[in-house]
């Protein structure tokens, strides 16, 4: 899924018009949570592990709704779990990472929610 979020404003700077273009290109986007993991792994790949992110990223991303993201175990493998809803990253004592795939949804929202904070951004410049 390719997901273009776009906002064009004509602003006044310095007597020129300059065009601001905001886009937001992504296939998946995943957020970083230290000494943790998901709970469930994703529905059948409990037992498919990877040896690197991207890997585990791409399988993830392919599998759509059913992984909800990437933990790394203690031994270094990356695998697919199943996000239940909010509360599913539990807190790791063995130093595990885990990686959410953030829903477009989520990602359009939070794309629109700094609009107003590139529009006041740019007033400050003129």
């Amino acid at each position: 899924v390719i997901m273009k979020v776009a906002c064009v404003g004509l602003y006044a700077f310095l007597g020129f018009v300059m065009r601001v273009s905001v886009a937001i290109e992504a296939s998946a986007v995943y957020r970083i949570a230290f000494n943790t993991f998901i709970e469930t792994y994703a529905p059948n790949n409990e037992r498919t592990a990877f040896d690197n992110l991207s890997s585990a990223q791409t399988a993830c991303s392919n599998l759509k709704p059913t992984c909800g993201g990437i933990t790394r175990e203690p031994n270094g493998d990356y695998t697919l779990r199943q996000k239940s809803g909010p509360g599913s990253l539990r807190k790791s004592i063995t130093g595990e990472v885990s990686w959410e795939k953030i829903e477009s949804e989520d990602l359009t929202r939070s794309a629109v929610e700094l609009l107003p904070d590139l529009a006041s951004l740019i007033s400050g410049l003129q």
